[in-house]
C-alpha cells in the first residue's frame, strides 16, 4: 500500500502572468486594402492590434450571387495600444503599414473610453437580424429620451434595430421610432 505522505514533494508557488493593459491607444494609417491582411500578419507575430470589423452581406461579382464578407468598419486604419507602438517594428511585420496617423504634428491618441465606445458600435454592428430582444405587440416601457417612462405596444421592427411603439400621445395613438437600447420590456 502506497504512503501519500511519501508522494508529496512542496508546495507549488502559482505564477502570475502579467497581461500589459494599453492606457491610450494610437490609430495607425494603412494602405487602401490591407486592413485584415495586416491585422493578421501582426497577430501572427505576437503583436497586439486592433481592427474593428463588420459582417456585410455583398453581391460577388464572378458568381452573381450574394456573399457575407468581413470588412473594416473603418477602412485603412489600425488601433494599436501604447506598449506596441514601434512604427518600425509594425512595418517589418506587416505590409501595408504607413504610419500614425497625426494631429498637430504628434501621433493622435485615442482615449480608453472612446475605445469602448467604439468595441460597443462594432458589437453593435455585429448584432445577429434573426436573434431580436423584441416581438411586434409586445408591451414596452421608454427609458430614455423625452418619452420616458410611456408605455405602449411595438407596431413593427426594422432591420436596424429600431421599433416603432404605439404611444397615447395627444389624444391618439402615435407610433414613434426608438432604439432597442431606449427601451425595456414591461
Amino acid at each position: 500500500m502506497n504512503d501519500l505522505s511519501q508522494d508529496f514533494a512542496a508546495f507549488v508557488t502559482p505564477v502570475a502572468l502579467s497581461i500589459p493593459v494599453a492606457s491610450i491607444w494610437y490609430l495607425l494609417r494603412l494602405h487602401p486594402n490591407h486592413d485584415l491582411k495586416a491585422e493578421r500578419q501582426l497577430t501572427d507575430q505576437g503583436i497586439s492590434v486592433y481592427v474593428p470589423k463588420e459582417q456585410k452581406t455583398m453581391m460577388a461579382r464572378r458568381f452573381h450571387r450574394k456573399v457575407k464578407k468581413t470588412v473594416a468598419i473603418f477602412p485603412g486604419t489600425m488601433f494599436v495600444p501604447d506598449f506596441e507602438a514601434d512604427i518600425g517594428r509594425l512595418k517589418r511585420y506587416a505590409s501595408g503599414v504607413g504610419g500614425f496617423v497625426r494631429y498637430n504634428g504628434e501621433a493622435l491618441k485615442v482615449r480608453p473610453r472612446a475605445m469602448e465606445e467604439i468595441r460597443r458600435f462594432e458589437a453593435k454592428q455585429n448584432r445577429d437580424p434573426e436573434r431580436r430582444r423584441f416581438k411586434p405587440a409586445q408591451q414596452v416601457r421608454i427609458v430614455d429620451g423625452p418619452f420616458a417612462l410611456f408605455e405602449g405596444p411595438i407596431e413593427k421592427l426594422d432591420k436596424d434595430y429600431r421599433l416603432s411603439v404605439l404611444i397615447q400621445w395627444l389624444g391618439c395613438l402615435s407610433p414613434i421610432q426608438f432604439d432597442e437600447e431606449q427601451v425595456e420590456a414591461v
